[in-house]
This record gives C-alpha cells, sequence and structure tokens, in this order.
C-alpha cells in the first residue's frame, strides 16, 4: 500500500513539476476578465449542449423506465390475483 501511495506521489510531483513552466510562462498574458469571459462562455455552450443531450435522451428514457415498471407491477399484479 506504502509503495503505490509513494508512486502516486511521485507522478504528481513529476506532473505538476513539467506543467509548472507552462503556467510561469510570459508569452500569454492572459488577464482575469479574459479568463472569465471565456469560462463562462464555454459553461455557456456546455449546458446548451447538456440540454441539448437531455431534451433527445429524456423521453426515450422515460418510455422505457415507464415499460419496465409497467411490465414488474403488471408482473406483481398478475401473482396476486394467481394464488388466489
Amino acid at each position: 500500500m506504502k509503495k503505490a501511495l509513494i508512486r502516486v506521489m511521485f507522478a504528481l510531483v513529476a506532473v505538476f513539476a513539467l506543467a509548472a513552466p507552462a503556467f510561469a510562462s510570459t508569452a500569454n498574458t492572459y488577464t482575469m476578465p479574459d479568463i472569465g469571459t471565456a469560462f463562462s462562455g464555454s459553461l455557456a455552450a456546455l449546458w446548451t449542449n447538456v440540454l441539448d443531450v437531455v431534451t433527445i435522451v429524456l423521453p426515450a428514457g422515460l418510455a422505457i423506465m415507464g415499460i419496465a415498471i409497467a411490465i414488474g407491477l403488471g408482473k406483481k399484479f398478475i401473482k396476486m390475483f394467481s394464488r388466489g
């Protein structure tokens, strides 16, 4: 267990050490409003995509779930009256 934890910690340190120069670079001078605008724009696009997928999947999912519930309740109903 300790060896696995040490391996994971070493991998994380290596990842952060390799990523640090990319964040420290002065070639890209982003300001916080630029980052905030980009982040809010990407979240709005993500939300739109999620809603598009939900409007496609939800009706089919509800129909499938309704059929599954109807079959389950139908089996119970038939068993209840067939036992006497």
